[in-house]
């Protein structure tokens, strides 16, 4: 029926979930555009000022929307977007689970990156994982985020992940295709 390393894989997911914390986000909106401002300006300074794949984006400024979902069967849907090379992107994810889930626009060296910031607050055991960095945001159970995002870099190799504890492993990642 089940095997071991799925009846593991779950207990984890239960204990990360755990940890989680005890308070709930209230919040459903996305940072206003000086939170956001000020957010990537912090951002970015830990990426050398940018980033190779794009700009973070004011939700003003972009082209169009693409919804993505995410759920308890650690997968987005849809599993791949395509976007046009300039084009300023606001990814709107829900989380219809009832599972922590994580979205972060990048590369695969992006992706690696912060897998391993993930795992280092992990270790420390923080009660709440908030995301630094301006191609990542937290998607609680039961709420809807926003990401708006400019593809104007390179655009080979470009994914949207989940990093919450195992999720990424368990192939909790979508594609992103950026035509010229």
């Amino acid at each position: 029926m089940y095997s071991i390393r799925t009846f593991a894989f779950v207990v984890m997911i239960v204990a990360v979930a755990a940890c989680a914390g005890d308070e709930p986000s209230t919040s459903t909106d996305a940072p206003d555009d000086q939170e956001q401002a000020s957010m990537a300006d912090h951002d970015m300074q830990g990426h050398g000022g940018e980033f190779a794949f794009g700009n973070p984006a004011d939700a003003t400024d972009a082209d169009r929307t693409i919804k993505i979902r995410t759920s308890n069967e650690l997968a987005f849907d849809p599993a791949e977007v395509t976007v046009s090379e300039g084009e300023t992107i606001t990814f709107s994810i829900s989380n219809e689970g009832d599972l922590p889930h994580d979205f972060v626009v990048g590369d695969e060296a992006a992706q690696d990156e912060h897998a391993a910031e993930m795992a280092e607050e992990m270790a420390e055991m923080s009660s709440e994982m908030e995301h630094g960095d301006a191609n990542a945001v937290s998607v609680p159970p039961g709420e809807t985020v926003e990401l708006t995002w400019s593809f104007d870099g390179e655009t080979e190799g470009l994914q949207y992940g989940c990093h919450e504890a195992g999720h990424y492993e368990a192939g909790m990642v979508g594609e992103i295709i950026v035509e010229g």
